[in-house]
């Protein structure tokens, strides 16, 4: 979505991107459960192929205001 002076901080537009973003995301996320559990080959640098499982590692925190 590109930014537009007119529309910039205006709420259907800031709820606007915040959908395409959760959007976009979950695709991404679709993709990396799949692969997760089949994994996929990957042939490295040095020709050796592997096999890789992706993780998604969140640290999520609840700090206390000062």
């Amino acid at each position: 979505v590109s930014e537009d002076a007119d529309e910039e901080g205006k709420l259907g537009f800031v709820n606007l991107k915040c959908v395409i973003w959760h959007e976009l995301f979950l695709k991404l996320l679709e993709l990396v459960v799949q692969y997760s559990k089949t994994g996929y080959s990957h042939q490295c640098f040095d020709k050796i192929i592997c096999w890789l499982f992706p993780i998604l590692l969140i640290l999520s925190a609840d700090y206390e205001e000062q």
